[in-house]
């Protein structure tokens, strides 16, 4: 009986744990067009704000990673940051990390909405919180 278990669970736990990762990307691709669009920023400046895990200063990628982290309810519509923890979507398998990282990157606030969007984003990316896809 223990071994039938063990079998069926090889062949079903990796197929699932797939779909789930592949829907997680597929989701987070669908933000980053979306935010791209909105934005203006090319997909070559998305793809090396994910090689370099770095959103840069120019106004483009600032407007992206707030579309972004408003996306993901981090910052609220007007340009704050939301201050509820617990209300961000912030895609991540181990949730006290991801508290954890929220409370210190919510602090990370500029001088203006577009600064403080680029410094949480920064910060998620510098502790490995998953807010562009992997691909």
């Amino acid at each position: 009986m223990n071994l039938h278990f063990i079998i069926i669970a090889g062949f079903f736990v990796p197929a699932v744990l797939g779909m789930f990762s592949t829907t997680i990307v597929d989701y987070l691709h669908g933000l980053e067009n979306d935010c791209a669009s909105k934005s203006g920023a090319s997909k070559n400046d998305v793809e090396l704000a994910r090689k370099n895990k770095f959103i840069p200063d120019n106004q483009k990628m600032s407007e992206f990673a707030k579309c972004m982290l408003q996306k993901f309810k981090v910052m609220n519509p007007d340009g704050s940051v939301n201050q509820n923890i617990m209300e961000y979507e912030v895609p991540s398998d181990v949730p006290n990390i991801k508290e954890q990282v929220s409370e210190t990157c919510k602090t990370r606030v500029g001088q203006n909405d577009n600064e403080s969007a680029r410094n949480i984003m920064n910060c998620f990316f510098e502790r490995n919180q998953l807010v562009l896809a992997y691909e």
